[in-house]
């Protein structure tokens, strides 16, 4: 059987014959916040595998601080959860290169929560404060040592964008 052929080298070629590829950091933690000094959240030794258009392109098991550099290829890939080889849970890595929305604004708040761990809810990314919203910023703000309010001011404000972007 002749093998497929995928792709060919062109000498001197340059951007020819390219397989996009980009690389998310993504960490699997026991509790959402940013990783500091001797930070013992990272969820170790869990087997994953990423997946693209049906074929694996990445597999491994996550290292102490759970931090694994998971693949993309074109607009998205599979991310895989395994537990004695089967998968226990999935997820779609995608790349969205749009600008954040204003961190004035709830729907902003939200993303940068959503980007650092927390969870804003089953809605997602929404724009509706209360709720889950409320609760993943009052985790927020626990893990940034600010007073404990539930609602978004100027130093919130500040914190998000610092750490998660304009």
């Amino acid at each position: 059987m002749i093998p497929e052929v995928i792709a060919r080298l062109i000498y001197d070629a340059v951007m020819h014959n390219t397989i996009a590829t980009r690389t998310i950091p993504i960490r699997f933690q026991r509790f959402p916040g940013i990783e500091a000094a001797a930070d013992d959240r990272g969820i170790s030794g869990m087997d994953y595998r990423v997946m693209s258009n049906g074929a694996q392109i990445q597999s491994g098991q996550t290292p102490a601080n759970g931090l694994i550099d998971c693949q993309v290829r074109g607009a998205n890939s599979t991310l895989q959860i395994c537990f004695n080889g089967a998968v226990v849970s999935e997820y779609t890595v995608s790349i969205n290169d749009a600008a954040l929305d204003p961190v004035t604004n709830v729907r902003g708040q939200q993303q940068r929560l959503m980007m650092l761990g927390y969870d804003v809810g089953s809605a997602g990314i929404d724009g509706l404060a209360g709720g889950n919203t409320e609760l993943a910023m009052l985790n927020f703000q626990a893990d940034k040592g600010l007073t404990l309010r539930g609602s978004v001011g100027q130093v919130e404000r500040d914190n998000l964008t610092a750490d998660a972007g304009e």
